[in-house]
C-alpha cells in the first residue's frame, strides 16, 4: 500500500454475512488473530465449507484493505485480512491467537457454536480479557498458561 492512499475497511459483521452469501454449506468460520487479538497486526479468516475447491483457497470476498473488530461503545481494532476457504477440517484449537466465530452443529467431535457467542468471545479476547473467567489480562497466553481451566474450557 502506497502512502496517501485510502484504506478501505469493513466490519467482521459485514465480512461475515459475505462469506455466508459466497458459500453454501459453513461448517465452520474462525479468526487466528497475529500476533494477539488484543494487538492484532493481521487476522486470518478460515472457512471450512464442503464448497472450497482445495485444502487452501484463498478467495477475495470484499474490496476492503482491513476488518474491523468493534471491541466495546468506544474501542476497536483494525487490521488488515485475508480469506482462505478449506475443506479440511472443522475443528480450529482455540487459544490465544485463534476463535472459532461460528461451527455448525454437524461439526465431528466439536461443539456448535452460534455466531454471536463467537463473536461475543472474539471481543471479550480483543477487549483483553478471558472469555472463560473474565480476568483482565495484557497476553491472553500468559494467562493460559497459568489458568488451566480456562485454557482447557476454552478448548471444549
Amino acid at each position: 500500500m502506497q502512502m496517501g492512499e485510502i484504506i478501505e475497511s469493513t466490519s467482521i459483521e459485514t465480512l461475515i454475512e459475505q462469506i455466508q452469501a459466497r458459500f453454501d454449506d459453513i461448517a465452520e468460520i474462525s479468526v487466528h488473530h497475529t500476533p494477539n487479538a488484543s494487538q492484532p497486526s493481521f487476522y486470518h479468516i478460515k472457512v471450512i465449507t464442503g464448497s472450497a475447491k482445495s485444502f487452501e483457497q484463498y478467495v477475495d470476498i470484499t474490496a476492503a484493505d482491513e476488518i474491523v473488530i468493534d471491541v466495546d461503545g468506544s474501542k476497536s481494532l483494525a487490521a488488515p485480512f485475508e480469506v482462505m476457504a478449506s475443506f479440511m477440517g472443522p475443528g480450529t484449537l482455540q487459544n490465544a491467537r485463534a476463535t472459532t466465530i461460528y461451527m455448525g452443529e454437524n461439526g465431528l467431535g466439536a461443539e456448535s457454536r452460534e455466531l454471536d457467542v463467537g463473536l461475543s468471545i472474539l471481543r471479550k479476547k480483543s477487549a483483553g480479557y478471558c472469555p472463560i473467567c473474565g480476568e483482565n489480562t495484557e497476553k491472553l497466553g500468559d494467562h493460559y498458561r497459568e489458568n488451566q481451566d480456562c485454557r482447557k474450557a476454552e478448548q471444549v
